[in-house]
């Protein structure tokens, strides 16, 4: 085996014991793996000494679907099509999407006329020219647009159109839509110092899941909300973890309504209110095709709102 792909292999080693930013969480793989899946949408092929990375990130080496596989002289990199990147029920299903293999072949011949070596890949030695080639690898059909000559700068990405799971798991987080957060106070109009205003949430906070999948690669969501966290124009935080959507009903016994998600005024507003900005936040979990049965968190998605609270007090008049 050569030095350059020893050193490579080192460095996808290294690269599986750093924590994937986006999730929160370390998974690890042998070195002695022929096949070491990655997540790319422009594949960036490192130098000795920098783990392998793609979309400025470090990708998950251990996330199954999309691979790189190599050997003496060998550098194959297989994901799904993006064309094939959709929204699915049920995910995991072999027969949905399209694969797509990339490989660098070595250019030969002279002037206008250059061959190339289309059976044999080879590992790309920095600013070297080669034909990169992008098939389908159940038919051996090129991709629009392949094989084309790229010439290989380590770190510099390549434009190739493979799709892995960072992409479908965003794929799947986009499809969510969350509302906006609608402020409900209670009582729904001005304030009053001394006594509690109810902090609630009006709008949609649970959601159901969503899944997505390109090739082999697939990805469900799970969303969960988090918190709702109020910054109210007197200066006071107040995060509610329970109780977020809890609204006082005039038509119940007050002595049966209690909230964790209030505020007490001690001083009155300007006229045009206190200005307060309201943040709803949801913790996503994820579970792929390389952890098909473990939830892991993906990460938060939160959504945010302004109001005016007008806060005044209450007069008592002696006759």
């Amino acid at each position: 085996m050569s030095h350059r792909v020893s050193s490579l292999l080192s460095a996808l080693a290294l690269a599986v014991a750093l924590t994937l930013v986006a999730s929160g969480c370390t998974r690890s793989s042998s070195a002695a793996d022929d096949v070491r899946p990655i997540s790319l949408q422009g594949l960036t092929v490192s130098g000795d000494s920098t783990p392998v990375a793609a979309a400025a990130r470090v990708i998950d080496l251990a996330a199954a679907g999309t691979g790189i596989s190599y050997g003496d002289g060998t550098l194959l990199v297989e994901a799904g099509e993006p064309g094939s990147l959709r929204l699915v029920d049920q995910p995991g299903s072999a027969t949905l999407g399209r694969r797509v293999r990339c490989s660098w072949h070595s250019i030969g011949g002279t002037g206008f006329y250059p061959t190339w070596d289309s059976t044999t890949p080879v590992f790309p030695e920095p600013d070297e020219v080669y034909m990169l080639r992008c098939f389908h690898p159940d038919d051996k059909s090129n991709l629009t647009g392949y094989p084309r000559i790229v010439r290989f700068v380590p770190g510099a990405p390549v434009d190739g159109p493979a799709i892995g799971i960072v992409e479908v798991e965003q794929y799947a987080i986009d499809s969510i839509e969350f509302e906006t957060p609608i402020p409900a106070l209670s009582p729904p109009d001005s304030q009053i110092v001394g006594i509690d205003t109810w902090l609630g949430v009006a709008s949609q906070l649970s959601y159901p899941d969503a899944s997505a999948q390109a090739g082999d690669t697939w990805a469900t969501v799970h969303p969960a909300v988090r918190s709702a966290v109020w910054t109210l124009g007197d200066g006071s935080v107040v995060t509610c973890i329970s109780d977020i959507d809890k609204v006082w009903d005039p038509t119940l016994d007050p002595s049966s309504q209690s909230t964790s998600c209030s505020h007490n005024f001690e001083r009155v507003s300007e006229p045009s209110g206190y200005a307060t900005d309201l943040t709803v936040s949801w913790t996503i979990y994820e579970r792929t095709n390389s952890h098909p049965d473990d939830w892991t968190i993906w990460g938060v998605v939160s959504r945010s709102a302004s109001v005016s609270i007008v806060v005044g007090e209450l007069q008592s008049v002696i006759n």
